[in-house]
């Protein structure tokens, strides 16, 4: 976000007025290692290669697990997560809805 904010101001942007938005991967499993493979499987299938450390910039693992790490985008200030699914499953939608997003505090 400082290279951002820093090169509004140099083209005479307040920083304050831009959305804070990001993208990530959600990859609900409730053993870790196999929401990291999936994740893996998916970004080499997707892009032919892995370009970041699925373990520390992705959302995966366990509901309770996905919920800490979404909170903890927003409490950095993110306003706004775009998530991209990584297990092409509607249930991964049903456990998001129930499981994770009501422990999230956005904005609160």
């Amino acid at each position: 976000w400082e290279k951002i904010a820093a090169a509004a101001v140099e083209n005479g942007r307040d920083p304050a007025c831009i959305h804070k938005a990001g993208i990530t991967y959600l990859t609900i499993d409730e053993n870790t290692s196999r929401a990291a493979a999936a994740c893996e499987a998916y970004l080499r299938a997707y892009y032919g290669k892995i370009n970041l450390d699925v373990q520390s910039e992705t959302v995966l693992g366990p509901p309770n697990a996905c919920a800490e790490r979404l909170q903890s985008l927003f409490d950095r200030g993110i306003e706004t997560v775009i998530l991209r699914l990584v297990i092409p499953d509607l249930r991964q939608l049903d456990i998001f809805a129930q499981r994770i997003n009501p422990n999230l505090q956005i904005g609160k």
